[in-house]
């Protein structure tokens, strides 16, 4: 069987995205002696399509954050294996020490892709994207619960087991010995006989020989079943140290550390973490801070804190990748809710940071509330605001009562927005909208309110038709007067421009060769509500001037005959601007 086969592979999404997505559970769960079979697949994807990386454009990694047996946070910073980079597709599979140390805890990871590391890339393009966050849980194996009880009572049936043995086995060598002295005693018997019995020799012979013959085969089958008894004891044993059941004492150094265990020390032998009352740190000391080791400890007295740290002692964590290019240091003064970091990325350490400001002492912020939490004004239920101008500062919506006069509120029995800005001395300034009536007023009250600007609407339309060139008719020649630089001339046009209620109109006219008595332009008729007369510039030595425009948009021009020392003939020209309302 293939070791892929037994692999636990649990498929997670990861998303590059700004948008907020809750931290995702994964519903995984692996235990604490899955060897190299715990196994995360992540499906990482940009705007619903695969995000295709590889090991040629960029680095991934993946932060494992549990809990530890002592419920401390335990983390480690894993490499990501590629799978499919056209699809997006990276794996991870979660060491069994990790699993053994964050033991029945829940684990949350986050995945990081870079385009900067090892100085691979320039940079001015070390880029990182941090993904969303997962969780998965890391539970005990049911073979660790077997009971202390059931332990020692496998070890005592050993015991017992070898004491047979031992008894067999002495058993057997008596059994040997007690051979040996009967084979010599029958033949002492056997020599006596022949001495002692000639008549019967043959007779004694026999028997000597038939009883020797029976002594020995009982000898030797005694022998042969004492041997098998031994090489049996002696091959259960050395199988079981061939089978790693049996380690020797001088092995025992070599066993351990070839395992998968927590080699590196972070504590004390009975768990407390490092002091040192004679180690001072000087946090501006880069090689100090790249000699600490990784683990938790106790600081008094250091240098290089940040200049309103509330102490110099206090709580010291120190990690660091393997390649020591990124570290993290992480101070807690003594007797403060403060935590502070000092990081170094590739050779370079920067400042201090606050990790957990006192936002409402340490930052300068908006500490007044404008509005909801979710970000919508407040809202004033009708009838409760008895005098708007006395609403404190902020952002308010209400339904004004069905007569409103006693409110000092411009709109009866109406939904409406209100805005109050105040400075001292109850200056302030009060915006009011209606956003069904499509219509905005605002206020101003000066010092104590001794000036009341009352209810002022601002106009909701407003247009500026810009200027409308058009060239003068019947002969007229038009824009030929102050055409060089020194006078930059307007030329013949009209505009009109709205704000709210109020339209004005505007009239440009730049021209000569001018008959008298003569329409010389044509606007739109709708600027013309009421005829209007007036007086254009002319040569000083020729008659004064002016013009009519009537309701039908034409601008007629007249000769004051009995103004001027000269006629008015072809050469005399016209200039000027005017303005009306309707």
């Amino acid at each position: 069987m293939a070791s892929e086969e037994i692999k636990k592979t649990a498929v997670i999404n990861m998303y590059d995205s700004p948008y907020v997505k809750a931290t995702h559970d994964s519903g995984v769960v692996f235990y604490n002696l899955d060897i190299a079979t715990a196994v995360l697949e992540f499906h990482i994807k940009k705007d619903n399509f695969p995000l295709q990386i590889s090991d040629k454009n960029v680095d991934t990694y993946v932060y494992l954050k549990g809990t530890d047996r002592n419920g401390n946070p335990y983390g480690r910073q894993l490499d990501v294996e590629y799978i499919d980079p056209f699809n997006g597709i990276v794996s991870l599979t979660v060491p069994n020490d990790y699993l053994q140390t964050v033991n029945n805890s829940t684990v949350t990871g986050q995945m990081y892709i870079s385009l900067h590391r090892d100085n691979r890339v320039p940079e001015t393009k070390s880029d990182t994207a941090v993904l969303n966050e997962f969780k998965f849980k890391v539970r005990d194996s049911l073979i660790n619960s077997i009971s202390g009880v059931t332990k020692i009572e496998y070890i005592r049936m050993f015991d017992k087991l070898r004491d047979e043995i031992q008894k067999r086995i002495s058993d057997i060598e008596e059994a040997i010995a007690n051979g040996e002295d009967y084979v010599a005693e029958m033949k002492t018997v056997l020599s006596d006989g022949t001495k002692l019995i000639k008549d019967t020799a043959d007779k004694a012979v026999d028997t000597v020989n038939t009883t020797s013959d029976n002594a020995i085969n009982t000898v030797n089958t005694t022998k042969d079943s004492a041997v098998n008894t031994i090489t049996s004891a002696r091959d259960e044993v050395l199988n079981a140290i061939n089978d790693n059941e049996v380690v020797r004492k001088t092995e025992m150094s070599g066993y351990f550390d070839e395992q998968d265990w927590q080699k590196y020390k972070l504590t004390n032998d009975d768990g407390t973490s490092f002091y040192d009352s004679d180690m001072r740190i000087d946090f501006d000391n880069n090689e100090q801070l790249d000699s600490l080791h990784c683990d938790t400890r106790y600081v008094i007295n250091s240098k290089g804190l940040p200049s309103n740290i509330p102490s110099n002692s206090g709580w010291l964590t120190k990690y660091s990748r393997q390649d020591g290019n990124s570290t993290l240091l992480i101070f807690k003064p003594y007797n403060s809710s403060y935590l502070y970091t000092k990081e170094k990325f590739y050779n370079t350490w920067g400042d201090w940071k606050i990790l957990n400001p006192n936002y409402e002492k340490d930052l300068n912020w908006q500490k007044y509330k404008f509005t909801e939490d979710d970000g919508t004004i407040k809202y004033i239920s009708k009838g409760s605001i008895t005098d708007v101008k006395t609403l404190p500062p902020g952002f308010y919506e209400t339904v004004s009562n069905d007569d409103a006069s006693s409110q000092d509120i411009p709109l009866d029995n109406s939904y409406v927005q209100i805005k109050v800005w105040e400075a001292n001395e109850g200056r302030k300034e009060i915006e009011l909208t209606s956003t069904y009536n499509n219509k905005k007023y605002f206020r101003l009250l000066h010092t104590n309110g001794d000036r009341d600007s009352g209810w002022i609407e601002v106009g909701p339309t407003q247009e500026d038709t810009g200027w409308i060139p058009f060239q003068l008719l019947n002969g007229a020649q038009s824009n030929t007067e102050y055409s060089d630089s020194l006078g930059n001339g307007f030329k013949c046009s009209y505009r009109t421009v709205v704000n709210g209620s109020l339209v004005t109109n505007y009239l440009r006219i730049n021209g000569r060769n001018i008959q008298t008595d003569t329409v010389i332009a044509k606007i739109p008729e709708k600027m013309v509500k009421h005829a209007q007369t007036f007086i254009p510039r002319t040569p000083t030595n020729r008659p004064m001037g002016y013009i009519i425009l009537y309701t039908n948009g034409e601008v007629k021009f007249f000769v004051n005959s009995g103004t001027g020392t000269a006629s008015w003939d072809s050469s005399a020209y016209m200039y000027g601007e005017f303005s009306w309302t309707n």
